[in-house]
């Protein structure tokens, strides 16, 4: 008895037509950042890579989403990758940078990719604090460069040159170890020469304006001026501003900053809070305008304001 084997291939093919391998993959996005940890003014290149279908699209206002508390130097610039079964692999590339020390945050940020939303979880970043680093310089000069290598390599020389070259040159370098550490260790010591708060306020927003022929974005730098005038008040002036609403801040400095100080800062936060969150339009010349505002702010505040036993300013109000 003969049997036909078309059905047995019939059925082989059913099965491996219902067994065939089909892309199950669902559509991901993540930030990544280099370095993640940098010093105020110093760029950071955060990158968004997107494995979707079709190409993505950014929302209009993906800078100011996505980089809240940074200012963005450039980008995003783009690139793709074809990958199977119509996939691409997207890469938006952009160039950071913060002002003020503590930890900062990258997204959360939603795109389009292939007409549906693809979700970007946050990633944390870091503007250290360059004075906290000094006390570690001084962990390098006791290293393998400290002044134990000076006598070890001077002991190598002692039959050629004698024991009195030995002396002399274990001491210089002895000498110059010890004034190379002392001026580290000033630099992350409270002190006589440590910058004053009018001082360091002023030199973080001359930083901000440093950026701003460059910038194209004008919402991060009205974030950071915001806030770098409100620690200031606050750290000068001994009253909550940093984390406070614009309306409990304004509230607060009425009762807290002397009468010289109070005029115009209701349209100064007024103007920064339009840009930051209703977009209000912003040229450069504005923003350099505003920039202007704050450091006269801060030179007017040392003019009339000098508490006792800080050593901020000469005269008080």
């Amino acid at each position: 008895m003969r049997f036909s084997a078309a059905p047995v291939l019939l059925l082989l093919a059913a099965g491996c037509g219902r067994d065939a391998p089909t892309r199950s993959e669902t559509p991901e996005a993540a930030f990544s950042a280099s370095p993640l940890h940098f010093l105020p003014g110093e760029p950071s290149v955060v990158k968004l890579t997107v494995t979707a279908p079709g190409s993505v699209q950014l929302p209009p206002d993906a800078a100011a989403k996505a980089f809240g508390g940074l200012t963005v130097l450039s980008g995003p610039e783009k690139s793709e990758t074809e990958l199977a079964a119509g996939w691409k692999r997207t890469v938006m590339t952009w160039r950071v940078t913060g002002y003020l020390p503590g930890p900062a945050t990258v997204g959360p940020l939603a795109v389009s990719a292939g007409g549906a939303n693809v979700y970007a979880g946050s990633l944390a970043l870091t503007v250290d604090d360059p004075l906290e680093g000094a006390s570690g310089g001084l962990e390098e000069l006791r290293g393998e460069k400290g002044p134990l290598d000076v006598p070890l390599r001077a002991l190598k020389m002692l039959i050629a040159v004698g024991v009195g070259v030995l002396a002399v040159v274990a001491a210089a370098a002895a000498a110059a170890v010890v004034l190379a550490m002392k001026r580290r260790a000033r630099r992350g010591r409270a002190g006589e020469e440590q910058p004053s708060v009018y001082e360091r306020a002023l030199a973080a927003l001359e930083m901000l304006r440093e950026t701003l022929a460059a910038i194209t974005d004008f919402k991060p730098l009205y974030y950071d001026m915001n806030m770098m005038l409100r620690r200031f008040i606050e750290e000068e002036f001994g009253f909550a501003a940093s984390r406070e609403t614009t309306e409990e801040f304004l509230v607060n400095a009425r009762g807290g900053l002397p009468e010289a100080l109070r005029g115009g800062l209701d349209d100064y936060f007024a103007r920064c809070d339009l840009v930051k969150y209703a977009g209000a339009p912003v040229d450069r010349n504005a923003a350099a305008a505003a920039l202007d505002t704050a450091v006269d702010f801060v030179k007017k505040a040392r003019s009339v304001h000098a508490p006792a036993g800080r050593g901020s300013g000469d005269g008080a109000a």
